[in-house]
């Protein structure tokens, strides 16, 4: 597929798929996650995407494209989780939430809330 069939080939627009952490307490047996991780900690050993590499990243991300906190982990298993979803939002960009909320305290909740509102 060629960059410019992107867009039409995803319905509602394009989306950047953010994984948060490596690794999941979940454990579900359809999720390959643990194929991720292994893979992973070849490149590097850190568990966590910090808050200042997202914003760093997002910075050269047009708007038009919505951010998607899913990646076959629990997004909320990062710390900074909520911070990243704020950040994003308050950008401009559509926001993808897919999570079993696991990891997911109650502050948390009423941010993305406050983010959802709108959205139905």
């Amino acid at each position: 597929m060629i960059l410019q069939e992107l867009g039409s080939a995803i319905p509602g627009g394009r989306v950047l798929e953010i994984t948060t952490t490596t690794g999941c307490i979940v454990g579900c047996s359809y999720c390959p996650q643990d194929k991720f991780a292994h893979r992973q900690r070849a490149v590097s050993h850190v568990k966590h995407l910090r808050l200042e590499d997202f914003k760093r990243c997002l910075a050269r991300v047009p708007t038009s494209v919505d951010i998607s906190f899913a990646g076959y982990s629990e997004p909320w298993l990062n710390p900074d989780c909520t911070e990243m979803v704020e950040h994003a939002y308050a950008r401009g960009h559509g926001i993808r939430i897919f999570t079993t909320l696991v990891g997911i305290r109650g502050w948390i909740y009423t941010a993305c809330k406050r983010c959802a509102q709108g959205y139905s």
